[in-house]
């Protein structure tokens, strides 16, 4: 006669042994990968760099590169970011805009992630002289 301790224990033993088959088991990296590259994208995920920023005005910009003059304190210095195709670009990136940028440190370089770019302001104009009637009207003269 089996007591019921028993029953308990033997159900017990297979619910662990169950659970621990389960545990084991990882997906099968997709078609093509290897385990170690399957692995990276995590890995690659806890190793990512804050965001930082920084705002100023652009100095030069091309397709890789903008360099901006940011002023910290009371010294200008001048950042190179790095653009990408993944770097998401609002406004016209061109000298003497104003720009904040945020970036990443990445391998020693400063990454941007996003720049966002509004037009400098036009200096003020010189005011006109005003108008005034210099000119005479003409007068008729008469000929004798």
């Amino acid at each position: 006669m089996i007591t019921r301790n028993k029953i308990i224990a033997i159900a017990a033993s297979l619910l662990l042994a169950a659970s621990s088959g389960i545990a084991q088991t990882t997906k099968a990296p997709a078609t093509g990968q290897t385990k170690s590259a399957a692995k990276a994208p995590a890995a690659a995920k806890t190793k990512a760099a804050p965001t930082k920023s920084a705002s100023g005005t652009i100095t030069s910009a091309d397709a890789s590169k903008l360099v901006l003059s940011h002023k910290q304190g009371t010294k200008t210095e001048d950042l190179t970011f790095m653009l990408g195709s993944s770097t998401t670009k609002k406004g016209d990136l061109a000298a003497g805009a104003k720009a904040t940028v945020h970036y990443r440190v990445e391998n020693g370089q400063n990454m941007a992630t996003s720049v966002q770019a509004t037009a400098a302001k036009p200096a003020p104009a010189a005011k006109a002289p005003a108008k005034t009637n210099s000119a005479a009207p003409a007068t008729k003269t008469k000929l004798r």
